[in-house]
């Protein structure tokens, strides 16, 4: 399988390895390590090289009293599983979305404890997709002033970019919903009530033109409420 995406040449890799090693039998940190570096640097011989996205296990709950499928542990998957993951991707300078935290309050979509439903897999695309696309290009003019301005109002986040650029802005939930858009134009912010939305961390994304160009940028903001 390996030598076949090798020989596909793709833009972009995502990898999500790690739930089936996260057993109290199968849990070897040196081993795993070992073994996703060279994976890497495998994937890294390909020219040009693609932009490699390591996604981190999801949650997994008990069933019974036990942990499912041969003893797949959250303990392991969040005390030593993504803590390798993440030394790896800063060694190896690689991106990585977080799957664990956008889905531990989404029991209710991995039914088997380990497995995500229907709907659990589209909460996971839609996470994945939002990662891969919202942070194409920071949002900076030619005169290197970043966008964009959020300013907090009572219930109410005010959104503006400097200069006359107009663009959207769209707050995101941590699992790629998108709760609300606003258009913001020149002078005039955007307004984005978040009044009834719980308390949590959420994700601001703006959309606009490139001031230097007709391609559209993208700059993602992380918000709390």
């Amino acid at each position: 399988m390996l030598q076949k995406v090798i020989a596909f040449k793709p833009n972009i890799v995502t990898i999500k390895l790690g739930t089936n090693d996260s057993r109290a039998d199968y849990w070897h940190a040196d081993k795993f390590t070992t073994d996703y570096k060279t994976f890497l640097d495998s994937l890294n011989t390909i020219n040009p090289k693609p932009k490699i996205y390591m996604c981190m296990p999801v949650p997994a709950w008990q069933r019974n009293g036990v942990w499912p499928f041969n003893g797949i542990s959250d303990d392991i998957i969040k005390g030593q599983t993504i803590p390798t993951l993440t030394q790896i991707a800063k060694d190896k300078s690689i991106a990585s979305i977080d799957l664990y935290n956008p889905m531990k309050t989404k029991e209710a979509l991995v039914p088997d404890g380990v497995h995500p439903n229907a709907e659990g897999l589209d909460t996971l695309a839609h996470i994945i997709y939002r990662v891969l696309t919202a942070p194409v290009v920071s949002l900076v003019s030619a005169s290197a002033r970043a966008y964009p301005e959020v300013e907090r109002q009572g219930d109410a986040l005010l959104v503006s970019l400097p200069g006359s650029s107009e663009a959207v802005a769209t707050l995101y939930a941590l699992d790629g919903r998108a709760l609300a858009s606003a258009a913001v134009h020149a002078g005039v912010p955007a307004r984005i009530t978040t009044s009834g939305y719980a308390p949590g961390r959420y994700f601001l994304a703006v959309e606009a033109n490139h001031p230097e160009g007709t391609t559209t940028a993208r700059s993602v903001k992380p918000i709390s409420l």
